[in-house]
């Protein structure tokens, strides 16, 4: 793992996976809403990526959760003129909001569970105001069998 600024608050969560790759948050949180091991979802990656030089496109990720059963509901950020909550309360057990730490940083993936914990593959255990931006927040649900033989 790389450099870390703080000590990481590690989650109780049995399925909680770390990035291993300095742009693997993608994978790792794949294996965390499939309940897998980071090595898993990473070897079953076709074609292979190298995730310390590339991120994982959404719409691949979207897709790789549709093989394996799951539906998504996205909610984007609100524009100027519109007036909701923002970022929205959990709607289901799992969601995967797109955020950004700092201005300057790229957009990065976690896990939301149903009682607003956020799981950071890189940064542990957090709350939603940790992060710069929010861009917007996937639901996930699990809707029929898998497609995909693991």
């Amino acid at each position: 793992m790389w450099f870390r600024r703080h000590e990481p608050k590690i989650p109780p969560e049995d399925y909680y996976q770390w990035q291993l790759y300095r742009k693997g948050c993608g994978v790792a949180v794949l294996a965390m809403v499939l309940e897998k091991s980071y090595q898993e979802v990473l070897s079953s990656i076709r074609p292979k990526v190298d995730f310390d030089r590339q991120d994982m496109k959404l719409d691949f990720f979207v897709n790789y959760l549709f093989d394996y059963g799951f539906a998504v509901i996205a909610r984007d950020r609100p524009g100027r003129d519109e007036h909701r909550a923002w970022p929205p309360a959990p709607w289901t057990a799992k969601h995967v909001p797109l955020v950004k730490k700092h201005w300057w940083h790229q957009l990065h993936l976690a896990l939301m569970v149903g009682d607003g914990r956020v799981l950071d593959p890189h940064y542990g255990e957090v709350n939603m105001d940790f992060y710069w931006r929010i861009h917007a927040v996937i639901g996930v649900y699990q809707v029929e069998p898998p497609h995909r033989v693991p």
